[in-house]
């Protein structure tokens, strides 16, 4: 049997010594719409080092336009912003990755990621604003972060929705920025804050003729078929109700009670699997 293995992965692996090695893989690809790429360790330079160079291709060989990251939405779409050419706030690649501040920063802040968006800045300029490739975090941890990016928004263009949109996210604060406290409450008291985020969505999505549609602003609100600020506010809200309920089960409910904020954000999924926080 094990022979076996040994021959066909001598008799099939492919070398991968260049970028030019990787053509096989774009000739399977061939034309589908979706591709993902994945990882065997976060952080780990060669994964992302290839996995650039894999979406440099697909971007320029197969017309992808679309990148899709297990990153938080509002960090992510500061990278957005530069590469598409929305706003010169920040100088260079290194300036906008600083962006991601919540840990693991490593994760998307690293020299591989600034190389590749100094890259897709450069590729979009020579292109119509319709065909510039996107960069999108689609991760539900930056809850007080995508607050944050709303309420900007908001204030930014003197919309309507701004004291509505204060009075709803007012029902985070007593929580601290911790998204574990408001798990626990959520779970055990009931005392969650879904109805006021889906009222303010609602709301929004009822006048949202009223919005402009420059600069993605679509993606701020959760309009038509973005639908990711306020999408993922009350997606990390369920989200933090539904693994501090799994978390709370059996033994480990007198365990939280005691000391709930060992369980961090972070290791909320850890605790289904782990046993303990």
């Amino acid at each position: 049997m094990k022979k076996n293995v040994i021959g066909a992965i001598r008799d099939h692996a492919i070398p991968l010594t260049g970028i030019d090695d990787l053509q096989p893989l774009l000739d399977e690809i061939k034309n589908v719409p979706y591709v993902l790429l994945g990882e065997s360790s976060h952080g780990t330079s060669e994964y992302y080092k290839i996995r650039a160079e894999l979406t440099k291709k697909l971007i320029v060989e197969k017309g992808f336009t679309f990148i899709v990251v297990e990153g938080d939405w509002p960090a992510c779409q500061e990278v957005n912003r530069y590469i598409k050419g929305y706003t010169s706030d920040d100088s260079d690649a290194y300036e906008v990755l600083r962006s991601f501040n919540r840990w693991p920063t490593w994760m998307w802040a690293n020299e591989e990621l600034m190389d590749l968006v100094e890259w897709l800045k450069t590729y979009n300029q020579a292109l119509p604003q319709e065909q510039k490739v996107g960069f999108y975090g689609v991760d539900v941890y930056s809850l007080w972060e995508s607050m944050e990016e709303i309420l900007s928004y908001l204030k930014k263009i003197n919309s309507f929705d701004l004291e509505a949109a204060k009075k709803a996210f007012a029902c985070f604060e007593p929580f601290n920025r911790e998204p574990q406290m408001y798990g626990v409450s959520a779970s055990l008291y009931a005392e969650g804050c879904r109805d006021e985020v889906i009222r303010l969505l609602r709301d929004i999505v009822l006048n949202k003729k009223k919005y402009g549609s420059t600069e993605e602003s679509a993606l701020v609100l959760g309009l038509g078929t973005g639908r990711l600020g306020l999408f993922i506010i009350r997606s990390m809200s369920n989200l933090e109700i539904m693994f501090l309920r799994l978390c709370l089960r059996g033994t480990m409910l007198l365990f939280l009670l005691v000391q709930p904020m060992r369980c961090s954000r972070w290791r909320l999924k850890e605790c289904l699997f782990d046993g303990f926080c």
